[in-house]
Parts: C-alpha cells; sequence; structure tokens
C-alpha cells in the first residue's frame, strides 16, 4: 500500500513538474533600446500605454514573417512608467524588444513616445509582449505578437499528453487497492 501511494506521488510530481518546466518564464534582465535591426520598415504598430489604467490599448498585434516592424510606444500616463518587452525567442530567432518610458511629463502634447524597429523572424509563432514594471503584467499589462500564423502556447499538448499518461499510470494501480 506505501509502495503503490509512493509511485503515484512520484508520478504525479514528475507530471506537475514536466507541466510547470514546460512553459517559458519570462524574465527581463537588459535594460537595452533596441534592437534596430532593420533600416526599411514594411510595417508599422503603434501601442499606447493607458493615461489612467494599467493597460495596453492592443490586446494582440499581428504582423508579418520576414519583415522590419517599426514599432512606436506611447505612454499616456503622466506619473506611472511603463516598458513594452517581449523576450528572445531562441526556437523562432526572434530578438529581445524592450522599450522603457519613464512618464509622459517630457513628452509633446501631452505623451511621451518612442520609436524602434526590429526584423521579425520567418516562422509563425506568438510570443507575449508585457509590461515589466512590478505589478503590471499581473495587472493585465500584456498581449500577444503574432508572427505569421503564429503558434499556440508552447508545452501545452506534450504537458497535457504527460498528465493523460500519468492518470492511465495512476489508474490501475489504484484498482488494485
Amino acid at each position: 500500500m506505501k509502495k503503490m501511494r509512493r509511485r503515484l506521488f512520484i508520478i504525479s510530481f514528475l507530471a506537475l513538474v514536466m507541466v510547470f518546466t514546460s512553459t517559458q518564464s519570462v524574465v527581463v534582465t537588459a535594460a537595452t533600446e533596441g534592437p534596430n535591426d532593420c533600416d526599411d520598415p514594411t510595417q508599422f504598430v503603434t501601442i499606447k500605454a493607458d493615461k489612467v489604467k494599467i493597460a495596453f490599448d492592443l490586446k494582440e498585434i499581428k504582423v508579418d514573417k520576414d519583415t522590419c516592424v517599426q514599432l512606436t510606444f506611447v505612454n499616456l500616463s503622466p506619473a506611472t512608467p511603463h516598458d513594452f518587452s517581449v523576450d528572445a525567442d531562441a526556437d523562432s530567432g526572434f530578438p529581445e524588444v524592450y522599450v522603457y518610458i519613464e512618464n509622459n511629463v517630457g513628452g509633446i502634447n501631452g505623451t511621451d513616445t518612442k520609436t524602434i524597429n526590429f526584423k521579425t523572424p520567418n516562422v509563425d509563432v506568438t510570443l507575449e509582449y508585457y509590461c515589466s514594471i512590478t505589478g503590471h503584467r499581473d495587472g493585465g499589462m500584456y498581449g500577444d505578437l503574432i508572427i505569421g500564423n503564429g503558434t499556440e502556447a508552447p508545452g501545452f499538448e506534450i504537458s497535457f499528453a504527460i498528465l493523460a499518461l500519468g492518470a492511465l499510470v495512476a489508474i490501475p494501480m489504484l484498482r488494485k487497492r
């Protein structure tokens, strides 16, 4: 009986480890502007940080594969700093994108704006963009950057399959009691 419970616990634990380690963790470590790795943009995106709420005005940005995108980030908040962050993705070759704006006090017409260019990879992928200021992402300041046709969230299918397999192994063990 103890061996069976121990096996069930180990299988469940391993399944949970697979679920939580197969998703991408997001940590911004670089505080650099950029990348400006293309000079001739063919797509133009403007995203704004809300004046009052902790929110972006867009929940989804769609861009083509293998193209130069010009991103204009506008912080409408008079007192709150915001940034626009996308982590580098080694699988697709997407570079890190990070734009920080303290507030709109020094901006033109009540806004502070920064513009960067970046090159999208030649693959269909969906990445998350977010504000890395403490509490902002948890408050809902994030969205999807869809490149080409996009993709599903990484790791979900594999994690679900592992959990299902763990359940299939555990059921016969429980019935033997």
